[in-house]
């Protein structure tokens, strides 16, 4: 009962009402590892399932041991999850068992299973195996080459997955300072509004809007999709100091508080960024839309639970769904002169 003991106290410890909420590369990792197992092994002992939702009982035999009693099995309700959960149980009670095919496979649901420990899940759909964004052809996998899967490695995936930056400068800037150069542009800007509505207002929004949906949804910070304007440097768990009123009167006499906030907001960024944290860095370009926004002429507000982006108004309620359904835009200024030439 060893092996079927710590497989039920790793299944145990899984939250298995969280599995799916969060995307990371390591996902797509342990799931193609797992499809070159999977692969492997049906080939071998084809029995009576559909790949890759392995049935050991069909593949090799039925164990002895009666799974009905262990509870922890009532608290996954996916079909899948549970196809896959009850074979890597089947399998570890075969191997106490003494069944030699078993142990030879021992390590066939490994990587699925650090999969769900990982917060991950995969699913069938039309001829794909879908994971984290990314979908695989059901084809044969046995020649492929073995992933190493070791918590190292998968820490180092993610890591790297983590530190990338997102949404780089679309106009090719050097910035070595960046509050300075983020208090030079607020400086400039003429926040009085006086020019008239451009094609350009309407697309920079948009763009905020996508990316704070993207920064909301995959930051993996329990952030509640509620409102676009997210603190990114609070979310990320910081709470930088500036003094807004002496470095920059310009940002204090601002009358709109949305707007307001958004320049305090991206101030408390740039500093962060210039403090070298990686994460900062790695969202910095998360306001870039709106201060370009600002700096053309437009406005955003929040007014009567509506976004309003010069005649365009987004019902507050439906934001997430609205800015996932937008396309990416190119937001560089020489794009966004032709849109308004």
């Amino acid at each position: 009962m060893k092996r079927l003991n710590q497989a039920i106290e790793r299944i145990s410890a899984i939250d298995w009402n969280s599995i799916g909420n969060r995307e990371s590369r390591s996902h797509v990792h342990l799931c193609s590892e797992y499809l070159r197992r999977a692969s492997i092994f049906s080939k071998k002992f084809p029995g009576s399932c559909i790949y890759p939702f392995i049935v050991i009982s069909n593949s090799i035999t039925k164990s002895e041991e009666n799974f009905e009693k262990f509870q922890v099995l009532d608290k996954i309700n996916n079909s899948y999850h549970r196809v896959i959960v009850d074979s890597y149980l089947e399998l570890n009670a075969l191997i106490d068992e003494g069944n030699q095919i078993a142990l030879e496979n021992q390590d066939l649901f490994e990587p699925v299973i650090k999969l769900y420990e990982r917060g991950g899940s995969f699913y069938k759909r039309g001829g794909f195996v879908n994971v984290a964004g990314e979908s695989f052809e059901i084809v044969d996998r046995t020649n492929m080459k073995p992933h190493d899967i070791s918590d190292q490695k998968l820490d180092q995936i993610d890591i790297e997955q983590d530190m990338e930056i997102l949404w780089g400068n679309e106009d090719n800037i050097v910035i070595e300072n960046y509050l300075e150069h983020a208090l030079n542009r607020i400086n400039l800007i003429n926040f009085k509004f006086e020019e008239a509505e451009k094609n350009s207002h309407l697309i920079l929004a948009n763009e905020f809007l996508k990316r704070s949906a993207y920064f909301e949804r995959f930051s993996y910070l329990d952030l509640s999709l509620e409102s676009p304007f997210v603190n990114v440097a609070e979310a990320l768990g910081y709470s930088p100091i500036l003094e807004i009123e002496k470095i920059s009167p310009t940002v204090s006499s601002i009358q709109n508080e949305i707007i307001k906030s958004i320049c305090i907001q991206y101030l408390e960024l740039s500093a962060l960024v210039d403090q070298g944290v990686l994460r900062a860095r790695k969202y910095y370009n998360v306001y870039e839309p709106l201060i370009k926004l600002f700096e053309r002429g437009g406005e955003i507000d929040l007014v009567d639970n509506n976004i309003v982006v010069g005649s365009t108004i987004v019902p507050l309620s439906d934001w997430y769904v609205y800015a996932m359904t937008r396309p990416e835009y190119d937001i560089s200024i020489e794009s966004l002169n032709a849109l308004d030439s």
